[in-house]
């Protein structure tokens, strides 16, 4: 199963061709020998405040301009015809002629049931507008997100050091580089769209979630901007395997072996991991290249030879 993606602004900036995962040397067999990736929940990532307070509101300008759209929508003449015929078909069993739909148009209009329905429907936005804008829906929603939101992080960097020394154990693991342009990570519906999300980094709040879906959705504060991350989400029914740890459960999806472009080794990894990673990508990714990471003192980069 492949991940649904978060719907947002086709503008969104798309990711570059490879991006890369972080891993710690324990992590060859269950990544990259049993061909899973680990999603994990909003509330359990590594920073704590990683749900929290990114907008004021639900519904602001910009949502009440949406359901005031969707309301001219709905209540307008055609719509609204379309509707009432709809309403006479199934209630006869059958296609209405000519003269029962002049009848059913008539008898609507002429019973003034135009207007309640109108007046009706602008209530019943009002009310709607009124109930996502208040505190109570925000905080709702951001609870929703934290236990029903899964993401798998990414990054755009294979050099970052700070990365190798938290997520690959002071350089002892290894990193993996994807394609981004694979199948795995475009929508089911439309292949030239992304599912690959762009991580804001922001100390800021924004006023309304409208204004900046991918800021209020997925942002971090600015102290975590080295990470340049990328993600991908799921919802929990997407998870294709559960490992029932405690406190914190392990949310497994598989993933195909030409996803994987490179494996990059750790310049401290030990010769049981480079032996155990180059056993397993001849075996399951024999197009993948291994490289290993060699920090270069003098440039503070990390440079790439083959292995």
């Amino acid at each position: 199963m492949v991940p649904m993606h978060f719907t947002s602004s086709d503008t969104r900036p798309l990711p570059p061709n490879s991006l890369f995962k972080y891993l710690a040397p324990e992590r060859v067999s269950d990544v990259l020998g049993a061909g899973t990736l680990k999603f994990t929940q909003m509330s359990n990532t590594n920073d704590i405040f990683e749900v929290r307070k990114t907008f004021e509101r639900i519904a602001g300008p910009r949502f009440r301009e949406l359901i005031a759209s969707i309301e001219g929508d709905l209540a307008s003449k055609p719509t609204l015809e379309a509707n009432i015929i709809k309403a006479l078909s199934e209630r006869l069993g059958r296609a209405p002629n000519r003269k029962e739909r002049r009848t059913a148009l008539s008898e609507f209009y002429k019973q003034g049931k135009e207007k309640q329905f109108r007046d009706g429907l602008a209530f019943e936005a009002s009310q709607l507008a009124d109930q996502f804008g208040s505190d109570e829906a925000r905080e709702y929603f951001l609870e929703l997100v934290g236990t029903g939101m899964l993401c798998l992080s990414l990054s755009e960097d294979f050099g970052i050091s700070p990365m190798w020394a938290h997520y690959a154990s002071n350089s002892t693991g290894f990193v993996i580089e994807f394609f981004t342009n694979h199948w795995w990570f475009k929508s089911e519906s439309d292949v030239s769209k992304t599912r690959l999300h762009q991580v804001h980094y922001s100390d800021g709040i924004i006023d309304e979630f409208l204004e900046n879906p991918e800021a209020a959705f997925g942002s971090k504060m600015t102290s975590w901007s080295y990470e340049k991350e990328w993600r991908m989400y799921c919802s929990l029914d997407q998870i294709e395997k559960t490992i029932p740890l405690q406190p914190d459960p392990i949310h497994l999806i598989g993933f195909p072996s030409d996803l994987v472009k490179s494996i990059i080794v750790g310049s401290r990894a030990s010769i049981e991991t480079r032996t155990q990673i180059q056993t397993v990508v001849a075996t399951q990714y024999p197009h993948a290249s291994i490289h290993l990471a060699t920090p270069n003192n003098r440039t503070s980069l990390i440079e790439l030879t083959d292995l």
